[in-house]
């Protein structure tokens, strides 16, 4: 009996340890599969976290090059605003201040007492040739508000032909550089007038001009400064006139003014439309026109 009920325990645990056993191998594939799918919900969370963290700085890569390409740009706004505002605050209305942009460029200015520079040279076909081109700056055209702004009626001001809203304008630094060659041309009066004598009314035109620019370089007082060299076998100190200067950008001017503008030559030409403002002539003017017919003509045909 001892031996019977202890066969038949034995055979209950041996039954048992097949179940647990059994059990154990169906519960391993099963923690398996729950340690790769806790692997790979890691894995995506820290891909997803990963690629957060790049789209993170990618968008603050971009919004950080956007923030300086905007603020160069609203710097460089800004310069050419305060640019423009400062020359209006030294200058008198002008609306080239509304329409063109300026910029300041340093130039050298190579100014010895002996230069062959083309600008310097005696009357030759390349000398005559560049003087032309720099002063020959087209004239713009302004509204009737830009002349009261200027002080003026517009019913009392040349306008454009069949267009009474419209004015020509020429810039003062035509006139000074057409008074500074015309000064030039005054210093050779025996290439230019040929043999003939000097009229009173050329005369009265060089020194009309000398006036002119003395009147704008004492209106710009351009404080620039000039410094002085000692040099060898000059027993006095002597100014240095060439050297860095800050200049506005004349070129870009020149060509903004050509493509806007017409050539100032056909000014001459317009003809009266009725109704025009006649201005008074400066009596002792006229009187010397009566005494010289032959000098009454336009400096059109002067130049």
């Amino acid at each position: 009996m001892p031996s019977f009920v202890r066969s038949t325990a034995y055979a209950a645990l041996a039954k048992q340890d097949e179940d647990d056993a059994s059990s154990t191998e169906t519960l391993m594939p099963m923690s398996t599969e729950r340690t790769r799918h806790s692997r790979l919900v890691w894995c995506s969370i820290m891909l997803i976290a990963v690629n957060s963290i790049l789209l993170v700085i990618l968008v603050g890569a971009v919004l950080v090059l956007f923030s300086i390409q905007r603020s160069s740009q609203q710097q460089s706004l800004l310069d050419t605003i305060n640019t423009n505002s400062l020359l209006q605050k030294a200058s008198g209305y002008s609306p080239v201040f509304d329409r063109y942009t300026f910029s300041f460029e340093k130039v050298f200015h190579k100014n010895e007492l002996l230069s062959d520079d083309v600008l310097r040279q005696r009357p030759n076909n390349a000398t005559e040739e560049a003087w032309h081109e720099l002063s020959k700056l087209s004239t713009i055209t302004i509204s009737a508000d830009d002349v009261r702004k200027l002080g003026q009626d517009p019913a009392k001001i040349t306008h454009m032909p069949g267009d009474p809203n419209s004015f020509p304008a020429m810039l003062s630094v035509t006139h000074q550089l057409h008074c500074i060659n015309h000064l030039r041309m005054g210093l050779e009066g025996a290439h230019y007038l040929r043999g003939k004598e000097r009229s009173r009314h050329d005369w009265e035109h060089l020194y009309h001009c000398l006036h002119f620019l003395t009147q704008i370089a004492t209106c710009h007082s351009d404080v620039d400064l000039i410094l002085w060299h000692w040099y060898e076998n000059m027993i006095q100190p002597q100014p240095e006139f060439s050297g860095d200067f800050q200049c506005r950008n004349f070129d870009g001017l020149k060509s903004w003014v050509d493509s806007v503008g017409f050539p100032t030559s056909d000014v001459w030409y317009f003809k009266r439309e009725g109704g025009e403002h006649d201005w008074p002539v400066d009596p002792a003017y006229l009187e010397y026109l009566r005494q010289h017919p032959e000098e009454n003509k336009s400096d059109s045909e002067e130049d």
